[in-house]
């Protein structure tokens, strides 16, 4: 199979169900693969499946977002695989920036996001 024939795998990692629901439904109408991860570890188990994109909440249980950006990057696998943040803390905007940029996360989305904005991001960052 060709790469342009191949969909971009997106994988979206996030303990909030309903939110996964929602937007894992949402990106495959996009005609996006979506793998799911509830947690850091189930995240980078599947690393194995080549994900194009991470969409990484950053409060997870077990290893919190920047913990799993860092292991992530740390992985022969996904050193390059672009990171956005997904995240209910608008109120530390500046602290997230930072710490996102320090652990090789490319970018952040705050919650609840606008889903053109999201697809924007993901369009910008998977151009293959």
């Amino acid at each position: 199979m060709s790469q342009h024939a191949e969909r971009t795998r997106i994988l979206f990692v996030d303990d909030e169900t309903d939110i996964a629901r929602l937007l894992c439904y949402r990106l495959e109408k996009e005609g996006y693969e979506v793998l799911y991860a509830q947690d850091g570890e189930e995240a980078l188990a599947l690393l194995e499946r080549r994900p194009h994109l991470i969409l990484l909440d950053l409060w997870l249980p077990g290893m919190n977002g920047y913990e799993v950006c860092a292991a992530v990057r740390a992985d022969p696998r996904g050193a390059d695989i672009p990171v956005i943040f997904f995240t209910a803390s608008a109120s530390e905007l500046s602290v997230l920036a930072k710490k996102a940029k320090e652990c090789g996360a490319q970018d952040h989305v705050i919650k609840p996001f606008n889903i053109q904005e999201l697809l924007k991001k993901i369009k910008h960052y998977t151009k293959q």
